[in-house]
């Protein structure tokens, strides 16, 4: 029998991270990439320093991610890469508090229920790089190939199928199994008819990322020293969040915000409506600082110093992504299109390619990569079966693929629901249905606060930490 093979398309984190659980186990993997290998360390040096590169200046994973961490690196490689974050504690609480565009406080019980897991930051380049390392090392990573499409072949030496991949450049590789991690523009997601990736036209995004030195600390509202900041008013929502980790050393007697400087950063995203933009669209907004403080003109002062904070060039401009739950028996609905590769039980989705969502959250990186850990779990029993010299056949796959979406389905769309779903519509604060809203809300957390204190002292123990690898 000949080996079993594996194709990944997409080297991003959540690809390359699953190259390396197939290499660690034995299985016969291939990870294509698009772009070109990047070799100029200044590039790195630019994303490590300055955070100009697309890929943001850092993302914060959590105990989902180091699920897929354990199940695919190797302890040394594990240890290696728990180095690479920053500390999970900061002088921020993980809830936002809801201001009105006064700067006056709406809603502030949300900090007695974090909104988020523990995490840590760790820069996106930088971890890719890692991540990649071993796959390169290996010779398994393909750069310079850009995805077409994929057929179904029938297997010259059983009576099962392969997957064929054809890239651009007029070539082709085969495997038993192909997966997708290409993100929201997954080529493959729609030829096998899932079609379930939904970009979000009503609304434009401005996002950026940076440093916060103490310069740009004392410039801002004391309130970011608080908690992250959330503002809703006709249809604009703006979130800023600073990240200020403790210091190394602390000092005794200064009444100044004490945090690590070299590892602090501020994020703040912006959305509004795509009827706000000029008549050319996004590409007419060359000044996208102006443009966001001309949104948020009658808005308090303290919020362009919110914006101000980043620089110009830190700023990106996006339609966000998001993504509908599949249904129970989508392959076999996109199966009945007629065409042999749709619905086919040997092509599958992991991540962005299939559950992309909201970033207000951040839970999108953090899902993906615990998909590679489950891809990885319902994949070893196939290539076992091939080293015992048994057929992998076609009944035995869609097994698998579907017993490995019936656990990330469920777990990665309640994310996308939390996360906003495909879009949804906050009411302003200060509208009637919004007062109503926030009435209602704040009963609620006042009633779940007081239930939490009552309940406390019978509780057994402390709360458990989900991912005590990440650093204090």
């Amino acid at each position: 029998m000949p080996p079993f093979k594996v194709i990944i398309v997409g080297a991003g984190l959540a690809g390359s991270l699953l190259a390396n659980g197939l290499l660690l186990n034995g299985i016969d993997c291939t990870l294509f990439e698009r772009d070109s290998a990047r070799d100029d360390s200044q590039e790195l040096q630019s994303a490590m320093y300055k955070g100009k590169k697309r890929e943001g200046y850092q993302i914060r994973l959590g105990s989902n991610a180091l699920a897929g961490f354990k199940a695919c690196l190797t302890q040394q490689q594990f240890d290696d890469c728990i180095k690479l974050f920053g500390r999970s504690g900061g002088l921020v609480s993980a809830a936002p508090v809801l201001y009105n565009a006064r700067f006056d406080t709406v809603l502030q019980d949300l900090t007695k229920f974090p909104a988020y897991t523990k995490s840590a930051p760790i820069n996106r380049v930088v971890l890719r790089d890692f991540l990649s390392e071993p796959v390169r090392a290996a010779g398994k990573l393909r750069h310079n190939k850009y995805f077409t499409k994929y057929e179904v072949v029938k297997d010259s030496n059983s009576d099962s199928t392969k997957i064929r991949v054809h890239f651009r450049d007029g070539s082709t590789d085969e495997a038993d199994i192909l997966i997708s991690a290409e993100g929201t523009g997954s080529k493959i997601n729609a030829q096998v008819g899932l079609r379930n990736i939904i970009q979000l036209k009503e609304t434009v995004g401005f996002l950026a990322k940076g440093r916060l030195n103490s310069d740009k600390l004392r410039k801002l509202p004391p309130e970011v020293t608080y908690g992250p900041i959330t503002c809703i008013k006709d249809g604009k929502i703006l979130f800023f969040s600073a990240y200020l980790p403790p210091p190394k050393t602390k000092s005794h007697g200064s009444e100044q915000v004490q945090y690590d400087e070299e590892a602090a950063s501020l994020f703040w995203a912006f959305n509004v409506p795509t009827t706000c933009l000029p008549p050319g669209g996004m590409e007419s907004v060359l000044d996208k600082t102006n443009f966001c403080l001309q949104q948020m003109a009658d808005w308090s002062p303290k919020y362009h110093a919110l914006l101000q904070a980043a620089d110009h060039d830190d700023i990106y401009v996006f339609q966000p992504h998001a993504s509908t739950m599949p249904a129970k028996a989508w392959r076999d609905k996109a199966a009945t299109a007629g065409e042999p590769e749709a619905g086919h039980c040997r092509v599958w989705l992991m991540g962005d390619a299939i559950h992309p969502m909201l970033p207000g959250r951040g839970m999108g990186g953090n899902q993906a990569m615990r998909d590679t850990a489950d891809v990885l779990a319902h994949i070893l029993p196939l290539a076992e079966l091939a080293r015992d010299g048994q057929a992998v056949t076609d009944s035995l796959v869609h097994k698998a693929v579907r017993d490995y979406e019936d656990c990330m389905i469920p777990r990665a769309f309640d994310w996308v629901k939390k996360s906003g779903g495909t879009g949804m519509k906050l009411p302003d604060p200060e509208s009637f249905q919004g007062k109503m809203m926030l009435w209602l809300s704040g009963m609620v957390l006042r009633l779940a606060y007081v239930l939490t204190v009552v309940w406390k002292p019978f509780s057994r123990g402390t709360p458990q930490d989900d991912a005590p690898e990440l650093p204090d």
